[in-house]
């Protein structure tokens, strides 16, 4: 294979603008990339069966890690499906300068929680709870938190006021453990910003300005599982 002409021809080239020493280094990328390139061009063979994925469901957490929504359809916007994880629970009180995010991971009664979405409110449902609308644009000034996520920290986000982090609370049992008490707060700060980490993104985009963005979600703006998998996992429970 290092014989061959086309890997000849594409070291020569990159080897005149590099000094001699590096020559061994110039041939590894070289044939690095042209490997690359010719298993891109691979084309399956006749015999080998037709693959391809199918969407069994699309699934939306307007709260992260709160119950889902099944949806027919979805649109998608920069931070990926439009109204999935852009609202979260985190700590009442801050450490370290952030609000931490709270997942099922702490609280499992968050699974029990409902969020319904309309343009102006978000609806919480819960058992044993009543209904609370909370205005996603509450009155100005705004009250705006840096939050955490995972290992991302500083993300501006508006808090979403007292009613619902009381209602959550209660519904937590958090309201005798001052250390477990919540709010919720909405990624819509104008300045909220969250760059997807750069050694997972596309390579044609990871130096655009901004970057590709991601709103609460763990890490990514869309999240893919398979039936096989989904069907194993809850086989082990």
């Amino acid at each position: 294979f290092a014989r061959s002409a086309p890997f000849r021809e594409l070291c020569m080239g990159l080897s005149q603008s590099v000094p001699a020493a590096n020559e061994a280094v110039v041939a590894a990328v070289a044939g690095g990339a042209l490997l690359l390139l010719l298993l891109r061009r691979r084309k399956p063979a006749a015999d080998e069966p037709e693959s391809r994925a199918e969407v069994a469901a699309l699934y939306i957490h307007p709260v992260k890690s709160c119950a889902p929504v099944q949806l027919d359809a979805a649109s998608l916007d920069r931070l990926g499906f439009v109204d999935d994880r852009r609202l979260m629970v985190v700590s009442a009180e801050p450490l370290g300068g952030n609000h931490s995010f709270v997942t099922q991971r702490q609280e499992p009664r968050l699974c029990l929680v409902r969020a319904e979405l309309s343009a102006e409110v978000v609806r919480l449902s819960a058992p044993g709870k009543p209904l609370l609308a909370v205005p996603l644009r509450p009155p100005h000034p705004q009250s705006e938190l840096r939050v955490r996520v995972w290992s991302d920290t500083g993300l501006r986000a508006v808090d979403l006021g007292e009613a619902a982090a009381a209602w959550l609370s209660s519904f937590l049992g958090a309201d005798e453990e001052p250390h477990r008490r919540v709010r919720l707060v909405s990624c819509a700060s104008s300045s909220f910003s969250r760059p997807l980490d750069a050694r997972y993104a596309p390579l044609a985009l990871r130096w655009a300005w901004g970057g590709p963005q991601v709103g609460f979600a763990d890490g990514f703006p869309l999240l893919l599982i398979s039936t096989a998998s989904l069907e194993a996992l809850n086989g082990s429970l």
